[in-house]
């Protein structure tokens, strides 16, 4: 037996397509109150005004040659209606307000639940609110699951240890993926890897040997695991083992160790199924002037913001991880280089607490307070020594002037996403910041924009999401990640760390 989804009005907000989507033996029920909601929305000027329209046309159509009251065939299976009756008050608490749109979608989902007591009726909501009541009333509540990818677990970057001779091997002429994949977890093309060399330990046999070097005359390299080295050792991690014997006198020491050899880490990328160092980016390399990795994870990141195969990159992790700054670098490094024409910058407009309202102006003037990330990752790159591509600029110069010389350039551009649908971008540098604000289907939409030779850049943490229809896993950033992880044009990289400043990776360290 079919279930009865009916449906609330934010998702068909979120995906118009979704009426389409629930199965062929399922009954689609849309309240006529969801009508009324659609028509309120249907002027807005953003993303929900325009899913809004394009979720009517399709009601418009679908009930063209039907009754759609009685209940029409859809394409792709099972039934669509809009339901007129069962909004009586009677069957929700007094404490519910019956005028509340909500409270009437919730009311018909209870009365068809009383109504067929034999069949599944689901109410189906992205407000966690909504399905919170309806469960209270015995109701079953669901978001809309169709596009949800779930929580990205992979960090895009695949840890290993080989020994030296495969280290050498890969680092001159590559080796196949499937030959260095852990056990269990195959390398897919838009993975990298990130390799470290470790032999067996001459005391016990273990694999988490670190080469030690021995003062001696000649000098001598033995393999030792950490508790082969000393009773100290064992307390520590690789990089506080570095730091730990890295210099310190025979005497203090105790027992003839010189010091742990720096460990020898490999960066490689997998394409066609082999792996290989990175071909885009290299620890110590310059970009836009002087900004460079601060850590591994950033290494990765920067070769997939530079590497022109790959034309979709998503780049994750906590505030102050540097997500906007080193997307801001490359697409300026590619914009004055002339590879691309210019760097459009864009992101949701979804306030973090209250919101301000309408604000005044022009779009570039509406947008102004929403991309300050993207002035402060300018501001940042231009504190640093450049290369004389703008001459000398005069130090009176405030940030303002710099950003309004890139303007005029053409080489900066500040866009709204309300205005993306039909467009197309090309020889773009397309950033979307705080992506995770942006559902599925907006996120698909914004990708799709992507002409010749733009590439697109989806950054954002799915654990910071302000939308309050949103939940982890059914996120545009997300969804993206999950769904494109394998392809060749695309990349995705986790930053761990925050690297602003000592305080906020303090934060990020305690959970704050």
């Amino acid at each position: 037996m079919g279930k009865q989804f009916v449906l609330d009005t934010n998702v068909l907000l979120h995906n118009p397509q979704s009426l389409l989507r629930f199965g062929e033996d399922n009954a689609v029920i849309v309240p006529i109150v969801t009508i009324e909601e659609l028509d309120r929305f249907k002027t807005h000027l953003d993303a929900m005004g325009a899913n809004a329209r394009q979720a009517i046309r399709l009601l418009d159509q679908l009930s063209a040659d039907g009754d759609i009251v009685a209940g029409v065939a859809l394409p792709t299976g099972g039934t669509l209606r809009i339901e007129l009756n069962h909004q009586e008050p009677g069957v929700l608490p007094k404490a519910l307000d019956i005028e509340k749109a909500d409270h009437r979608i919730l009311a018909v989902a209870a009365a068809l639940r009383q109504l067929h007591p034999d069949e599944q009726v689901v109410l189906v909501s992205n407000d966690f609110n909504l399905r919170v009541k309806a469960r209270s009333l015995g109701v079953r509540a669901e978001a809309y699951l169709n596009d949800q990818a779930g929580p990205v677990e992979h960090s895009g970057i695949v840890r290993i240890s080989v020994g030296r001779a495969i280290f050498r091997e890969v680092e001159e002429k590559g080796a196949p993926a499937a030959r260095l994949a852990p056990p269990g977890s195959p390398l897919v093309e838009s993975d990298y890897v990130l390799a470290t060399v470790a032999e067996p330990c001459e005391g016990c046999g273990a694999r988490d040997a670190r080469e030690v070097v021995y003062y001696m005359d000649p000098p001598r390299t033995a393999w030792l695991c950490a508790s082969c080295l000393g009773h100290e050792a064992p307390k520590l991690g690789a990089d506080e083992i570095d730091r730990f014997y890295r210099g310190r006198p025979k005497e203090e020491l105790g027992f003839g160790v010189g010091h742990v050899a720096l460990q020898e880490k490999g960066y490689w990328e997998v394409a066609d199924s082999v792996v290989r160092p990175l071909s885009s980016y290299h620890p110590g390399q310059k970009v836009y002037g002087s900004l460079e990795a601060r850590n591994d994870e950033q290494v990765f990141a920067l070769d997939a913001l530079l590497n022109p195969r790959k034309a979709l990159v998503v780049i994750l992790g906590p505030q102050g991880s540097g997500k906007t700054l080193l997307a801001m670098a490359v697409g300026m490094e590619f914009a004055e280089r002339q590879e691309m024409e210019k760097v459009v910058y864009t992101r949701e407009i979804v306030p973090m607490g209250r919101d301000l309202g309408a604000l005044p102006g022009t779009e570039e003037e509406k947008m102004r307070e929403w991309v300050m990330p993207a002035y402060d990752a300018l501001e940042t790159l231009f504190e640093r020594p450049r290369r004389a591509t703008h001459g000398n600029r005069a130090e009176r110069e405030t940030l303002e002037d710099r950003v309004d010389y890139l303007k005029r350039q053409g080489l900066i551009e500040f866009k709204s996403m309300s205005f993306f649908r039909g467009r197309s971008f090309s020889q773009r540098f397309l950033i979307l910041d705080e992506a995770q604000n942006v559902t599925p289907h907006q996120a698909a939409i914004t990708v799709k924009r992507a002409g010749k030779g733009t590439k697109v850049v989806l950054i954002g943490d799915p654990n910071e999401i302000d939308s309050p229809y949103l939940s982890q896993g059914a996120d545009g950033l997300s969804f993206i990640a999950q769904k494109m992880r394998g392809q060749d044009l695309f990349a995705a990289v986790r930053l761990e760390s925050a690297e602003r400043s000592e305080l906020a990776e303090r934060c990020r360290q305690i959970g704050l």
